[in-house]
């Protein structure tokens, strides 16, 4: 009795086993069978939940069809409004001081000519007048006519208010010569006018003077 058990017990486990592989190795077989492709799908049953995001690249596509995708170019639109104008910044800070210019001066020229002066008698060729009160530095030049010879001439920077002077003197070697001298002054004090004098000597003669007077504070 307890054999007839034994044995039923034994061929239940090997039918229960004969039965599980062949339900693995049919399982297996039938799912192999059972793979989907695109003849077992039916038209418009797929939509977009069903497609993972950023699963269908454009390798995936036909040229046409990403072709078609593309939108036509049109026309340029019209410009729109200008919009309101923004708010002034904040202002700056001052930047650095720029190189200073150079500097104006308000310099005095003239020059003028005198002929047929009489012999011993002073003639004032360039005056400058009413001059701003200042120094000054002056400069000068004379030509000078002596009539005849051994005649000595003379031409003087004159100043008003004790400002000071300058002389030349020439001895004419021969009638009808003439010589350049160069006068040159800065004044000691402030000055309004200042005079180019000359003098022929002993003889008529004439002269030709031109001047510049610069002020210097």
């Amino acid at each position: 009795m307890k054999i007839i058990e034994n044995m039923k017990q034994n061929r239940l486990a090997t039918i229960m086993a004969a039965l599980a592989l062949f339900i693995v190795i049919g399982g297996s077989a039938t799912a192999a069978s059972g793979l989907i492709n695109g003849k077992k799908i039916k038209k418009g049953t797929i939509t977009a939940k069903q497609i993972k995001n950023k699963t269908l690249t454009s390798n995936k596509f036909a040229q046409s069809t990403l072709d078609a995708l593309k939108g036509a170019k049109g026309e340029r639109g019209e410009r729109g409004e200008r919009g309101p104008q923004g708010q002034p910044g904040e202002k700056g800070e001052t930047g650095p001081p720029g190189q200073t210019g150079p500097e104006v001066i308000n310099a005095f020229s003239g020059s003028n000519d005198v002929i047929n002066q009489p012999a011993n008698q002073d003639v004032t060729v360039v005056n400058f007048n009413g001059l701003p009160s200042d120094k000054y530095v002056v400069t000068a030049k004379a030509v000078m006519f002596a009539n005849n010879a051994s005649a000595l001439l003379s031409c003087s920077i004159e100043t008003n208010n004790n400002g000071g002077g300058d002389n030349a003197l020439w001895n004419s070697p021969s009638g009808l010569s003439r010589n350049t001298v160069p006068l040159v002054l800065a004044t000691t004090a402030k000055v309004t006018q200042i005079r180019i004098v000359c003098n022929p000597g002993n003889t008529a003669g004439a002269f030709d003077v031109s001047a510049v007077a610069i002020p210097v504070g």
